[in-house]
C-alpha cells in the first residue's frame, strides 16, 4: 500500500528519564467505601485503594492499580503535536499488560453544553504485554443524551476498570474476590492516522476446507494471526478464501461475504487478483471478508459480483457495503 504517516504518540513510558509524554494523571474514581460495620475488624483493609505510578528505574511502565474496588478510573489531558488532529485518525493503539483483565479507554470532550464521555472496552493477556487497536467507531456514549463523539474536541484520555467486566463465576451470587483487584502497565498510547490504502493484505481461509471435527484445530492459529494483525495498528485487509483450486481465473463470478457462511472453492488466480486490487482500494481497508467463486449452492443466496479482468474495479464495488474494523 501507499506510505502513510506513522502512529503519533500520545503517551510514552519506555524511557523513564524522558517525561514529556508522561501526561498528568489523576484518579477520578475508586468505587465505594466498603469499610462499614459489616466488615467488623477489617476496617481500613476493606477500603478501596486506587493508585497511579509514573515510570522509574525499577518500573519502566505507567502503572494503574487498585484493590477492594468495583470501579476505578484515571485520566490525563491529551496534548497533540502542532497541526495534528484526531479527526485525521481512525483509532488508538495501546501497548499494555493487564494480567488478563478487561479494561476500557474513555475519551472526554468538552463543548458549550459541558463535558461528554465515550467508552470502548478491550481485553488483555494474562502474561506479557499486548497491543490493542481501538477504532474510534467502537466508542459508545456514556449517556444517550450526549452528542456523537467529536474528535476535534477531545481533551482527556482515561483508563477505566469495572469488576463487573471481570467476574468469572457468579454462581449463586458469589462474587470472585479477584475481580475487585486490578493492575495494568502501559508502555505507550498512540493515535493511528487514517490512510487511503491497506498496509498489509493477509490471505486466510474461510474454514470450510476442513472437516467439521478438525476445523477448530486448523482455524485457531489462523484466527490468532488475524487478530494480531488487527491489533498491530497497521491498515489491513484480510481475505478469507474458500478452498483453492488450480484453474484459470476470471471464469466465474465471485461472491463476497462476511459471517463465515461461504463454502465451495475459488481459483488461486482469482484470489491473487482480489489481493492486488485490495492493495489500492480504500474501501477494502480494515475489512475482513470471505470470497468464493459462484456455485449452485450460493448462487441463489448471495449477490454475485461478475467481473471482467482489468476492465472494471469489481473489488471496490464488492466490499463497499461490508462492515469495517472486522
Amino acid at each position: 500500500g501507499a506510505a502513510r504517516t506513522n502512529k503519533v504518540a500520545l503517551f510514552k513510558y519506555q524511557n523513564y528519564k524522558k517525561t514529556d509524554k508522561f501526561g498528568e494523571w489523576r484518579v477520578e474514581g475508586q468505587g465505594e467505601t466498603f469499610a462499614s460495620e459489616s466488615f467488623g475488624y477489617l476496617g481500613q483493609a476493606a477500603k478501596p485503594k486506587v493508585t497511579v505510578e509514573m515510570p522509574n528505574e525499577e518500573n519502566k511502565s505507567f502503572l494503574f492499580e487498585g484493590v477492594n474496588t468495583d470501579y476505578a478510573e484515571t485520566t490525563s489531558k491529551v496534548t497533540l503535536p502542532a497541526g495534528f488532529s484526531l479527526r485525521d485518525c481512525e483509532g488508538l493503539v495501546i501497548n499494555c499488560h493487564g494480567m488478563g483483565k478487561k479494561f476500557a479507554v474513555v475519551l472526554y470532550t468538552e463543548d458549550q453544553k459541558g463535558r461528554h464521555g465515550y467508552v470502548s472496552e478491550f481485553s488483555t493477556l494474562e502474561t506479557g504485554f499486548c497491543t490493542r487497536r481501538i477504532p474510534f467507531t467502537a466508542f459508545t456514549r456514556l449517556s444517550p443524551e450526549q452528542p456523537p463523539l467529536d474528535l476535534s474536541k477531545v481533551v482527556d484520555f482515561g483508563l477505566r476498570y469495572r469488576s463487573a467486566w471481570n467476574k468469572q463465576d457468579e454462581t449463586e451470587g458469589i462474587e470472585v474476590s479477584q475481580s475487585r483487584a486490578f493492575r495494568i502497565k502501559v508502555d505507550w498510547v498512540k493515535a493511528l492516522p487514517s490512510g487511503p490504502e491497506s498496509d498489509v493484505i493477509l490471505v486466510s481461509c474461510s474454514g470450510y476446507q476442513y472437516d467439521e471435527d478438525e476445523r477448530e484445530r486448523y482455524l485457531k492459529p489462523k484466527r490468532a494471526g488475524e487478530a494480531h494483525l488487527r491489533n498491530s495498528g497497521l491498515g489491513y485487509t484480510i481475505v478469507r478464501a474458500s478452498s483453492l483450486v488450480g484453474v484459470p481465473g476470471g471464469q466465474k463470478a465471485l461472491v463476497f461475504d462476511q459471517g463465515s457462511r461461504l463454502s465451495g472453492s475459488i481459483s488461486s488466480a482469482d484470489v491473487a487478483d482480489v489481493c492486488i486490487r485490495c492493495l489500492h482500494s480504500q474501501e477494502a481497508r480494515n475489512k475482513t471478508f470471505e470470497v468464493s467463486n459462484e456455485s449452485d449452492q450460493n448462487v441463489a443466496e448471495f449477490e454475485l459480483v461478475a467481473h471482467i479482468p482489468d476492465k472494471t474495479d469489481y473489488v471496490q464495488a464488492a466490499v463497499q457495503g461490508l462492515e469495517k474494523n472486522t
